[in-house]
């Protein structure tokens, strides 16, 4: 029953961190995007 109960406790820490990471990444990537679509506009608003 311990054991049972110690399982659940992990599995649930697991998907928090998922969820975590997961939001990192998708921040992670809109920054980049936010950065090249930037440097795109600066370079057409130069030619």
């Amino acid at each position: 029953m311990k054991r049972e109960s110690k399982y659940l406790r992990t599995t649930e820490n697991l998907s928090v961190d998922l969820d975590a990471e997961f939001h990192k990444s998708i921040e992670k990537t809109s920054y980049i995007c936010v950065c090249y679509l930037r440097k795109y506009s600066e370079s057409n608003y130069l030619a």
